[in-house]
């Protein structure tokens, strides 16, 4: 089949072009060195005359960044897993009990004294 290989840099601008013929199913590609700078990606396109196919495909060539090693990952997981829960801190309650604010209070702690008042007589006559 036909192969074309485009070289790209970091900000993906064209360093090089390259056109292959492959007679085998599976192959290998060099990375060359150009005079422009290191290649940071490769982006292809593959036809096949013989079965009508075609593909395209790229790769990215920079290396990773480093992270955090895996055995610390590890090792601050299993710290979080394994140590004491401990309760979030309390904080006031901002939900609005409309109906019951301000003003209502003073009413309310009448109507709870008046009730307690009459509760208070009803024991101390007698009365169921």
């Amino acid at each position: 089949g036909h192969l074309v290989v485009d070289w790209l840099d970091a900000k993906g601008t064209k360093l090089a072009s390259n056109a292959y013929t492959v007679t085998q199913p599976r192959f290998r590609l060099p990375v060359p060195s150009l005079a422009d700078g290191k290649p940071a990606s490769m982006s292809l396109y593959a036809a096949s005359p013989t079965t009508g196919r075609d593909a395209v495909g790229g790769i990215d060539l920079t290396p990773p960044k480093p992270g955090k090693p895996l055995m610390a990952t590890i090792a601050e997981t299993w710290r979080a897993l394994t140590t004491r829960y401990v309760p979030p801190k309390w904080h006031a309650d901002t939900i609005s009990m409309s109906g019951f604010e301000n003003g209502d209070v003073e009413a309310l702690a009448t109507a709870k004294a008046a009730v307690a008042g009459t509760a208070a007589t009803k024991t101390a006559s007698g009365a169921p």
